[in-house]
């Protein structure tokens, strides 16, 4: 079957994104999340970016290209993906469980956390995101950093940490 480029990107952000939906760690990890995800849709396709128990962390992208390995071989970065898992921990209650794993419409961000009883999502408008007012706000925050960690170290940036933003 031919695909177009279009095509075989699509299928390696889906394929991408819904093994981060499969990942699990030992029980032995002690974590409550296994990984979060966060969706984020922008004008060019939407970003997901993926923080594991272990530290991992990766961002993908729906129109070609994203990051992997960052988690391993950055400080930052790991730090970032540990403190993501640890802060969705802690809103598990706010998350509902997911049937389906779609992406956001563009108003709103998705947060994923991935337990040993499933996955479970929560919704936050982008405005409150970014006032800072919703109860995701520091996650967003978090998982904001591993994507401002990545443009770091893609443009070898200095060793003084990212910039710290948050949602857009």
């Amino acid at each position: 079957m031919f695909f177009t480029r279009k095509t075989a990107v699509a299928e390696i952000y889906t394929k991408m994104r819904q093994q981060a939906f499969e990942l699990r760690f030992p029980a032995s990890n002690n974590a409550l999340v296994h990984v979060v995800l966060m969706d984020w849709k922008l004008e060019r396709g939407t970003t997901t970016v993926v923080a594991a128990a272990d530290g991992s962390a990766s961002m993908y992208l729906s129109n070609g290209g994203g990051y992997v390995g960052g988690g391993q071989k950055d400080p930052w970065i790991h730090e970032f993906a540990l403190n993501a898992v640890d802060l969705a921990g802690g809103l598990l209650k706010e998350f509902k469980k997911a049937k389906y794993f779609d992406l956001p419409n563009g108003r709103d961000v998705f947060f994923y956390a991935t337990t040993a009883e499933g996955v479970f999502r929560g919704i936050a408008p982008i405005a409150e995101l970014k006032d800072g007012s919703h109860r995701f706000s520091d996650l967003g925050n978090e998982m904001q950093k591993i994507i401002n960690g990545y443009r770091r170290i893609s443009v070898k940036a200095p060793e003084n940490g990212p910039k710290q933003e948050s949602i857009q």
